[in-house]
């Protein structure tokens, strides 16, 4: 798939796969590495400063190969702050999808979103099908229904606005299907795309490697990218009082030095960075 087919399948589709982005051995490797350290933590989320081999992720995540799918799905594109590493977050059947920007609707800044240039990178460590829970279910298009581009600019109540909302996620629960991938592959998703994690359904063996999946986000232009940083930063808040104490840990995640490690990278692949450290953005030249 050329750079203009990943760039029409993106905005047609809202979802693109990159086959064979780690090696069968690399795959082995940090599955090893990461399942020792979830089993050790028992956490569902870890961050870039838990792990030892998150900043050989990152290298191995932010190559030339991503930098030209990136720049050419959004040609102003920078990579943000944002590694996850997430484990053991099956459902057992079918759950309510979301989307990953959902969190606008509830900071008061829906009218940001028709115009919104944001993907979320996934890559996944175990296969993945309707019968095998290694990835996530989605609704196909709709990144791009007309039923939230009416919702996000009307003049109503943000607590009313969120309502619609999540009365339309349920509704569209059973329209979801399944992201079929190989140990391996990385996606790249819009960030208004209904998903929800994969289930593990009566007839998925019992025998299936546990779900490992490593995220990142990136946004096409500096307005995307600082909207982006405010909304989460706005989300804090909530997860704070949270009563699950994963959603608190999630908090340092972005403030850690991570920032530093990507900019360094994205310098080296020709992508652009957003930094945590100044209130501005990292302007990276290719060195390739």
């Amino acid at each position: 798939m050329d750079t203009k087919e990943v760039n029409h399948e993106f905005i047609s589709n809202g979802i693109v796969l990159l086959r064979d982005f780690f090696s069968a051995g690399e795959v082995s490797k940090f599955r090893t590495i990461l399942e020792t350290e979830f089993l050790k933590n028992k956490k569902v989320y870890i961050g870039y400063d838990e792990v030892g081999i998150s900043k050989e992720l990152i290298e191995k995540i932010i190559s030339k190969r991503l930098s030209d799918v990136l720049n050419s799905i959004f040609p102003k594109a920078i990579m943000l702050p944002d590694f996850i590493i997430q484990s053991g977050n099956t459902p057992n059947k079918i759950i309510t999808p979301h989307y990953d920007c959902q969190s606008y609707v509830r900071q008061g800044m829906s009218d940001r979103l028709e115009t919104l240039k944001y993907a979320k990178i996934g890559v996944y460590l175990q296969a993945s099908d309707k019968n095998l829970p290694g990835s996530i279910w989605y609704c196909p298009y709709s990144h791009n229904k007309a039923f939230h581009k009416i919702l996000w600019r009307l003049p109503i109540s943000t607590r009313l606005k969120n309502k619609i909302d999540n009365f339309y996620k349920n509704f569209k629960k059973s329209s979801q299907i399944a992201l079929n991938c190989e140990p391996g592959d990385l996606v790249i998703f819009d960030g208004r795309l209904l998903h929800s994690s994969s289930p593990k359904l009566t007839t998925t063996p019992e025998n299936i490697e546990k779900k490992i999946a490593i995220y990142f986000s990136v946004t096409g232009s500096e307005l995307d990218a600082a909207s982006f940083m405010r909304a989460e930063t706005l989300k804090f808040a909530d997860e704070l009082t949270s009563k699950d104490p994963e959603y608190a840990m999630r908090i340092g995640y972005f403030f850690s030095e991570l920032s530093n490690v990507l900019s360094t990278q994205c310098t080296k692949v020709g992508l652009k960075s957003y930094s945590l450290n100044s209130d501005k953005i990292m302007y990276s030249k290719s060195k390739l």
